[in-house]
């Protein structure tokens, strides 16, 4: 019976898996929240422009 289940994921594979998952994932993060800060600078300094166009009327 050795040998019958060649084609399932051993525990090394399936770890390894996991650390690659986990790995992309907080890539995915990184991008995420550099993005995220990418656009809302130039937002909130648009909006920091115009209250104070506003106010100074």
């Amino acid at each position: 019976m050795e040998g019958a289940y060649e084609h399932l994921a051993t525990k090394s594979d399936v770890l390894l898996v996991r650390a690659e998952l986990e790995r992309a994932i907080a890539n995915l993060i990184k991008w995420m929240v550099r993005i995220a800060l990418a656009l809302f600078i130039p937002i909130y300094g648009a909006l920091i422009t115009i209250l104070i166009l506003l106010l100074n009327k």
